[in-house]
C-alpha cells in the first residue's frame, strides 16, 4: 500500500494527483472519532449543564411569572387603597389629630375590610399615619408601639428601627426581606411590602401602607413547579437583598465549580431569581458515556486505515479517466500550467461557459428597461396590439398564457411608518416590495409597472371573463394585499380594479376603467378596494343641503349650541352619503365647498379669526383632505371650535382658564409626553382654540412657554446640582439628552455642558479677583 501511495502522490507531468487528496480526506474523517474521543466528555458535560441551565431558566421563568402576577395583584391592591378618597382626608392630620375615634376612621376601616376579604394573598395590612402615630388596620385602630409589641412583632428588630427605618422613610412599592414575626403565640416568616402615602410625594410623607405576606404562600407556589425539588431558589429584590430562599441558604458563590447557578431578572419589578443545583445531580451519566466513547475510537482506528485506501482508489479511477480526456482534447501546452487535476478540470469547464454567459449578460442588462417601457405604453393604449407577435413577447421575456386581462392600480397612501427619510431609494424599495407581494399573491400570471412615485399598476393575465368581480379570486387577492402591506410594512394602500376584458388590444380599456374607479377614493376613502363595476352606475345628480337647513345650522352655531350643530351635521352626512345612492366625486366637492362657505360666513359675521375657518381659501380645502370622511371630520372640528369660542366669548373666565393652564404646565413640565393635544384633552378644549386663546391672552405660544420653562429649570439644575445631562433631561421632560442638547443650544447658543463649564470658569475668576 505504501508503494501505491508513493506512485499516486505526483504524476510524471508534475501535477499533484487527486488520489492523495481523496486519501487524506478519508484519513481526516478517520481521525474525527479520535478528536471526538478527546473532547467527548467535556462536550457531554457541557451539553448536560446547558440542558440543566435551560431547564432551570424555564423553571425560573415559570416561578417569575407566577410571583410577578402576585406582585402585580399586590401593587393593584395597594393602588386601590392609596387612591381611596377617604384616605386622603385621613392623611390630613391637622384636621383629624384631635379626634382619634371619628366616624371617618370607622367608615374607612369598614371599607378597607372589604378589600381585605377580596385579597387572600395578603395576610395583614395596615396604614400608618406619621403625624398622629396611628396605625389603622381593617380590624383595629391603635398606635405604632402597641402594634409592634402586641400585634405583629419583628423578632430581630427593635421598635426604634421599625419606626424610623420602616414606617417613616419614603418608599415606593418596596418589598423588604423575609423576617421572623410573632403574632400572639404564633411565629411567621413574613415579607413586608411598604408604600409611602400620599402616592408620589417624596418630600412630604404623611404615612405608609404596609402589607404582610406569609413566606409560606410563596414557598407553596414554588413547590408546585416541576423541577424545584432538585435544588434551591433564592429571590432577591432590586436592591440586591435576599427576600426569601426555598432551602434556607442565602450564601453562594458564582465561582463554586460544584454548583450550577442560573439567574433570571423580572422586567416588572427588577427582582432576581437564582436557581442553585449541584453538578453531581446533573453529571451522573457522563462517566458511562465516556467509556463508550473510548470503545468507538478504538474500533475506528483499527479498521479505518484499510477502508480509507480502498475508497480513495475506487473513487479516483473515474477522475483519472476524465483528466486523460481533457488533456487529449486541449492544446498541447494549455494543460501544463495547472498544479493538480481538479484545477485542470475546473478551468476547462469554466472556460466553456464564459463566452456564453457574456452574451446572456449583455442582453439581460437591457431587458428590464425594454420590458418596462413596452408594458407602460401597452396599458396606456399606445401600442398597436395587432403588430405584436409571440416572438416579440418572448424577446422581452413576456408571456401572456391567457387571452383575458384585468388591471389593478395600487396607490401608496401612507408610508410614514415605513419610510424614515423620504428618499427616492426608500420609495423605490417600497414600490419593489409592493410589486413583488402582488405577484406572489396572485395565482395567475401578472406584471407590475411603476407609473408614479406612489403608484404601481398590476397587469393581470386572467384565464376567464367574470361578470361579477366579487365572485372572482381578484377580490381575495386585493384584500390580502391591503392586509399584508398594513400588517408587515405599516403602509396603507388603495386598490382600484377594472373589469376583465378579452384580448391584448383591450388592456388600455382596463387601465382607463381602473383610473375611473380610483377617482372614487374620495368617497370610499383610502385603504379601500374600488371596483369599476360598482362605481360606474353612480347616477345621483344632486345633494341635499337646502337653504333652510343652512340657516338652521348658522343659528345653532351663533348660539354656541355644539350639540345641535353636531346632530345637524350628522343628519346632513347621513342623508347624502348613507341613506341614498352614491354621489359622484364632483358632487362631493360641491357639497363640502358649500358647507365650508357657511362656516366662513359665520366667522366673518362674528369677527372670528381662526385660521382653520376664515384664513384658508375654500378652494384649497380639497388639497389637504381627499376623502369625504376626512372632509366631514374636519368640518365638525371647525364647527366645534367655533362654538367653543362663541361660548367662551360670552363668559369672563378667561383669566381663570389662563391661570389653570399655566399651573398645569408648571406642575407637569417634567413629563416627556406633555403636548398641546394632551393639555387640550385635560381641559376638554379644542387644541387649535387652546393655542389661539393662550397666544391672545399671554402674547406667546403655549409651546414657547413650555420650552422657556424647561430651559430655565435646566439652567437651575446645571448650576445647583452635579447631575448628568441625561438625568437633567429626564427631570425637565426630555426623553433623551440629545433632545435637550439640541433645544438648549438653539435657545442659548451653547450646549448645556458648555453653559455649566462657562459658569464655573466665571466663578473661579470672581474668586481669584476677591
Amino acid at each position: 500500500m505504501y508503494n501505491h501511495l508513493k506512485h499516486f502522490i505526483r504524476r510524471k507531468d508534475g501535477r499533484k494527483s487527486v488520489f492523495i487528496t481523496l486519501f487524506l480526506s478519508y484519513v481526516i474523517i478517520l481521525l474525527i472519532p479520535v478528536a471526538i474521543g478527546s473532547v467527548f466528555y467535556p462536550k457531554i458535560e457541557r451539553i448536560l449543564i446547558d440542558n440543566a441551565n435551560r431547564s432551570n431558566v424555564a423553571m425560573l421563568e415559570q416561578a417569575r411569572r407566577a410571583i410577578d402576577s402576585r406582585v402585580k395583584e399586590i401593587n393593584s391592591f395597594a393602588s386601590h387603597i392609596a387612591f381611596h378618597p377617604k384616605l386622603s382626608r385621613l392623611l390630613d392630620q391637622n384636621r383629624y389629630a384631635a379626634d382619634n375615634n371619628t366616624f371617618t376612621f370607622v367608615e374607612f376601616m369598614r371599607e378597607i375590610n372589604r378589600y381585605h376579604i377580596m385579597n387572600s394573598f395578603v395576610d395583614e395590612f395596615y396604614i400608618y399615619f406619621n403625624e398622629s402615630d396611628i396605625i389603622l388596620s381593617p380590624s383595629m385602630k391603635t398606635v405604632s408601639k402597641v402594634w409592634f409589641e402586641s400585634i405583629y412583632r419583628y423578632r430581630n428588630l427593635n421598635y426604634e428601627y421599625y419606626l424610623k427605618q420602616i414606617l417613616q422613610p419614603y418608599r415606593y412599592q418596596t418589598f423588604l426581606p423575609s423576617e421572623e414575626m410573632e403574632s400572639g403565640t404564633k411565629r411567621y416568616q413574613m415579607i413586608t411590602y411598604i408604600h409611602s402615602l400620599p402616592r408620589g410625594e417624596q418630600e412630604n410623607v404623611k404615612g405608609s401602607l404596609v402589607m404582610l405576606i406569609d413566606e409560606r404562600k410563596l414557598l407553596d407556589m414554588l413547590a408546585s413547579i416541576d423541577g424545584m425539588q432538585k435544588g434551591s431558589v433564592i429571590i432577591e429584590n432590586d436592591a440586591g437583598e435576599v427576600l426569601m430562599s426555598t432551602a434556607g441558604r442565602t450564601d453562594y458563590s458564582d465561582r463554586d465549580p460544584s454548583l450550577i447557578i442560573t439567574r433570571t431578572i423580572s422586567a416588572q419589578n427588577g427582582w432576581t431569581y437564582v436557581s442553585i443545583v449541584p453538578k453531581s445531580v446533573v453529571l451522573s451519566q457522563v462517566n458511562t458515556l465516556k467509556k463508550w466513547a473510548i470503545l468507538v475510537v478504538f474500533f475506528c482506528i483499527a479498521g479505518g486505515g484499510m477502508i480509507c485506501y480502498h475508497m480513495a482508489y475506487r473513487n479516483y479511477r473515474p477522475i483519472r479517466e476524465l483528466v486523460h480526456a481533457v488533456i487529449n482534447g486541449r492544446k498541447s501546452d494549455q494543460h501544463k500550467d495547472h498544479h493538480n487535476e481538479f484545477e485542470l478540470i475546473r478551468t476547462t469547464v469554466s472556460h466553456l461557459f464564459v463566452k456564453e454567459k457574456d452574451l446572456e449578460d449583455q442582453l439581460s442588462r437591457n431587458l428590464p428597461v425594454i420590458q418596462a417601457d413596452f408594458l407602460s405604453r401597452l396599458i396606456r393604449g399606445r401600442v398597436d396590439a395587432t403588430t405584436v407577435s409571440s416572438q416579440d413577447l418572448e424577446f422581452m421575456d413576456l408571456s401572456f398564457t391567457h387571452s383575458c386581462f384585468a388591471v389593478m392600480i395600487v396607490d401608496i397612501e401612507d408610508c410614514s411608518r415605513f419610510i424614515k427619510e423620504d428618499t427616492e431609494r426608500e420609495w423605490a424599495l417600497l414600490r419593489f416590495i409592493l410589486a413583488n407581494i402582488s405577484k406572489e399573491l396572485l395565482n395567475k400570471p401578472a406584471y407590475a409597472i411603476e407609473m408614479e412615485r406612489d403608484r404601481i399598476v398590476i397587469l393581470i393575465n386572467n384565464d376567464k371573463i367574470s361578470e361579477n368581480l366579487n365572485c372572482d379570486d381578484l377580490y381575495a387577492f386585493a384584500e390580502e394585499l391591503l392586509k399584508i402591506m398594513e400588517a408587515r410594512f405599516k403602509t396603507q394602500v388603495t386598490a382600484a380594479l377594472s373589469t376583465i376584458h378579452s384580448g391584448v388590444g383591450n388592456i388600455g380599456k382596463c387601465y382607463s376603467e381602473a383610473i375611473f374607479a380610483m377617482d372614487y377614493k374620495m368617497i370610499k376613502g383610502p385603504s379601500s378596494i374600488l371596483y369599476y363595476e360598482e362605481v360606474r352606475h353612480s347616477k345621483k345628480d344632486r345633494y341635499h343641503y337646502p337653504i333652510e337647513m343652512e340657516s338652521q345650522l348658522m343659528n345653532y352655531a351663533r348660539n354656541g349650541d355644539i350639540v345641535h350643530v353636531e346632530k345637524l351635521l350628522d343628519h346632513i352626512y347621513e342623508v347624502n352619503f348613507l341613506h341614498t345612492a352614491g354621489m359622484t366625486p364632483e358632487l362631493v366637492r360641491c357639497l363640502f365647498f358649500e358647507m365650508f362657505s357657511t362656516l366662513q360666513k359665520l366667522s366673518h359675521s362674528l369677527n372670528y379669526s381662526s385660521d382653520a375657518a376664515s384664513g384658508t381659501d375654500p378652494a384649497k380645502f380639497f388639497q389637504y383632505y381627499t376623502t369625504a370622511e376626512e372632509m366631514y371630520a374636519k368640518l365638525k372640528r371647525d364647527y366645534k371650535e367655533f362654538c367653543s369660542v362663541v361660548k367662551l366669548q360670552r363668559t369672563d373666565h378667561s383669566a381663570q382658564l389662563y391661570r389653570k393652564i399655566t399651573v398645569y404646565i408648571n406642575e407637569h413640565f417634567y413629563e416627556s409626553g406633555l403636548s398641546l393635544t394632551m393639555m387640550a384633552d385635560y381641559f376638554e378644549l379644542n387644541s387649535s382654540y387652546m393655542s389661539t386663546f393662550f397666544k391672545n391672552y399671554s402674547g406667546q405660544n403655549i409651546t414657547d412657554y413650555l420650552l422657556n420653562l424647561r430651559i430655565q429649570k435646566t439652567k437651575e439644575l446645571l448650576l445647583e446640582t452635579s447631575l448628568t445631562i441625561s438625568d437633567i433631561a429626564e427631570r425637565v421632560g426630555y426623553a433623551s439628552n440629545i433632545g435637550l442638547i439640541r433645544v438648549f443650544k438653539k435657545v442659548e447658543g451653547i450646549t448645556p455642558g458648555q453653559y455649566r463649564t462657562n459658569h464655573a470658569l466665571i466663578q473661579q475668576a470672581d474668586n481669584r479677583s476677591e
